[in-house]
């Protein structure tokens, strides 16, 4: 890393929001936002007092530039802290533009710098890109959509129906798209390039896969907004922000191989595994039918894509009519949920499985696991030990039956 380049870089983690960067960065480099922003702050004013002032200046500065000049830049947050840009020298032009202006900062990473959006201005940016809405809200809106309406919340690019004149080689790009969105939920078209190179066996253009993409319509079950390709589950970008949102710096895509594409291709799989099996007798009994049970098993793998906190699992049992004696019945839900989705392909993880990653990591979502439960540590059930759906049977008599 060059001398110049190095002497930008601060101390600072992915997690670190606006005022911690300030924080940690030069004294002077917090003078200069400042000055940017026509902030007046004495010459011997301390550090943290500087980086105070320069906090509200950035958040209403960097407010304005987003709904104005900067509002090119929007789009461009989510990407470069998803995907963990790195720059060698101080040549980019754009990423400067906005380091000067105190809204990507930048920290050491080998011979490069990474780019850190803090999370505030990822927020802001992620408005002024996309009608900006709470995870929460985007959830809930998510969740209660029904597939008639989901044309009313559609952009036109959405709606639009296929291009029934394709080629061969179009309808295999097409069908790959669809079954990875099933797996990611939204994710960048390179990626698609990246899995068709891996298994198709055939170097593919970007320009072939874009003019097929062009032909995707409705009854695809994904649209492309921009260079993402997004599952229509998702129903609006507000909506898929919440995983873009979620994913972490230098995180990579969960590679799918052939036989996944396949299997993926009808649509979402919520598993039939044995953690499947308690989850939903367990929801079986609270609703009384199967049916129920399976509708609410939908609302909760809906919930588990976007990595929802307990609160909305809890919103989600209430909206259902789901009663529970106590906390501890509560815990129950919870305990054979984590263990039910650290089996899935899971969007906020790109794809890949929780089980898959290192429990210290998951261990920072959202998800608090109860005391109890390990999703890595597989537990064996006895043929008479009572069943973990909490039925109160032997093992043998209920999830345990052929």
């Amino acid at each position: 890393m060059n001398d110049s380049l190095k002497k930008l870089c601060v101390k600072i983690v992915e997690t670190d929001g606006l005022a911690a960067c300030l924080d940690k960065s030069l004294k002077g480099r917090s003078k200069e936002i400042c000055d940017e922003y026509g902030v007046k702050a004495a010459a011997s004013a301390k550090k943290a007092d500087l980086a105070e002032k320069a906090e509200a200046a950035v958040m209403e500065g960097a407010k304005a530039f987003l709904a104005g000049e900067g509002r090119a830049y929007a789009d461009s947050f989510g990407e470069i802290a998803v995907g963990g840009a790195r720059i060698q020298d101080d040549s980019d032009e754009k990423i400067m533009t906005l380091y000067r202006r105190g809204l990507v900062f930048f920290a050491e990473d080998g011979d490069a710098a990474k780019v850190i959006v803090p999370a505030d201005i990822r927020d802001i940016a992620s408005g002024a890109a996309h009608s900006h809405t709470s995870s929460k809200e985007a959830i809930s809106e998510a969740l209660e959509i029904t597939p008639e309406e989901r044309n009313t919340h559609r952009s036109e690019v959405q709606k639009k129906e296929a291009d029934t004149d394709r080629t061969v080689q179009e309808t295999e790009i097409i069908r790959y798209a669809r079954s990875l969105s099933n797996i990611y939920g939204v994710y960048p078209v390179t990626q698609l390039k990246q899995v068709l190179d891996m298994n198709y066996g055939k170097a593919l253009s970007p320009n072939e896969i874009m003019d097929a993409l062009e032909k995707v319509g409705a009854e695809d079950h994904i649209y492309i907004d921009n260079k993402y390709v997004v599952s229509d589950l998702l129903p609006d970008p507000e909506a898929y922000n919440v995983i873009l949102g979620s994913l972490q710096q230098g995180d990579t895509y969960y590679v799918v191989n052939k036989e996944e594409i396949d299997e993926y291709d009808e649509g979402v799989i919520l598993d039939d595994g044995i953690t499947y099996k308690f989850f939903r007798n367990y929801l079986i009994r609270k609703t009384g039918s199967e049916e129920k049970a399976d509708e609410v098993m939908m609302a909760f793998f809906m919930a588990a894509m976007r990595d929802s906190a307990p609160a909305v699992l809890l919103e989600i049992s209430v909206d259902h009519g789901i009663k529970f004696d106590d906390s501890d019945d509560f815990n129950s839900l919870i305990s054979l949920y984590t263990n039910w989705y650290y089996g899935l392909h899971t969007w906020f993880c790109k794809g890949y499985k929780p089980e898959m990653l290192i429990i210290d990591k998951m261990q920072t979502r959202n998800i608090k696991l109860p005391a109890n439960v390990n999703p890595m540590k597989h537990v064996k059930v006895g043929r008479n030990d009572k069943c973990p759906c909490g039925s109160g049977k032997k093992y043998k008599a209920c999830c345990g039956r052929d």
